[in-house]
């Protein structure tokens, strides 16, 4: 989320905000954000976490990606034709990310025997799928960009509704600094 939604934003913010200072602090592992010294954390999940105040940012949609030549070289027609594909899949560092099990059990398919192989990070996930080693599941707000620039296409009409969103979120314990307060106000007012 940091490098495909909130960096190309985050642009219009500094231009309206000269005098705040943003320090990113990013992390795929979701403990790596439960530091004090953090204002404002972005979050993907049910938007409850302990000791944390939370606003939703946006809800997203989930559907396969891959390489153009990896599309034209493995026509999809069919959730059959998609299961029998190299499926590069985010898993192990928070079970809260949509793996292809759950795809296609969400779409009414499951039990599939699936050819996966496993990433901890999406942004490396994505690489691969750029470089056309197989198709991964793309949320569209953070694939939109690299629809866009033709890095990546939709290989099908399937998609779901991601079980989660992202929020913003902050402490419950101490009060948002005037700055702190005027960044998360300004990532509310955003688009997905």
């Amino acid at each position: 989320m940091a490098h495909l939604w909130l960096m190309p934003r985050m642009s219009a913010f500094w231009g309206s905000h000269q005098d705040i200072a943003v320090d990113h602090v990013i992390s795929d592992h979701p403990r790596g954000l439960d530091r004090p010294d953090i204002d404002l954390r972005l979050r993907y999940g049910n938007g409850e976490w302990p000791d944390e105040l939370s606003a939703r940012l946006y809800d997203d949609r989930i559907f396969a990606v891959a390489s153009p030549a990896f599309a034209r070289e493995h026509a999809v027609e069919t959730l059959d034709d998609l299961a029998q594909l190299q499926l590069l899949s985010v898993e192990g560092m928070d079970w809260s990310w949509t793996t292809w099990a759950d795809f296609f059990r969400e779409l009414g398919c499951p039990n599939r025997r699936l050819n996966v192989r496993r990433f901890n990070s999406h942004v490396i996930a994505l690489q691969a799928a750029r470089s056309g080693q197989g198709a991964v599941l793309g949320w569209a707000s953070l694939v939109r960009p690299l629809i866009e620039s033709g890095d990546l296409v939709q290989l099908s009409a399937a998609e779901i509704v991601a079980p989660h969103s992202y929020f913003v979120t902050w402490s419950a314990r101490r009060p948002l600094s005037r700055q702190a307060g005027l960044l998360r106000d300004w990532l509310l007012s955003l688009d997905d």
